[in-house]
């Protein structure tokens, strides 16, 4: 057996910026359309389920909404918080 090491590829964000990580990466530098006139503004999504699922997934949504704070104590790096859904990501700077 031959082993072969693939290299993680880099991922491109706002202003074709790139990072590995797609956390670190959305929160430094935005998302890759930011700004862009293209990208439907609210986004809009389908949910498709019983009314206890879709009703758990609104709340779910809106709880992370506004940003979900980690909780790691050690590797904040590896776990940071999740920083929202909000318009920061979408408008240019």
């Amino acid at each position: 057996m031959k082993l072969q090491i693939i290299e993680e590829p880099q991922l491109a964000f706002h202003q074709n910026k790139l990072h590995i990580d797609i956390r670190a990466g959305l929160s430094t530098f935005g998302t890759f359309d930011k700004g862009s006139t293209g990208v439907p503004v609210p986004i809009r999504i389908g949910v498709i389920g019983t009314t206890a699922t879709v009703d758990g997934m609104r709340d779910w949504l809106e709880h992370c909404k506004h940003g979900v704070a980690s909780d790691e104590q050690k590797l904040k790096a590896l776990r940071p918080s999740f920083p929202g859904m909000t318009q920061r990501y979408l408008e240019p700077p």
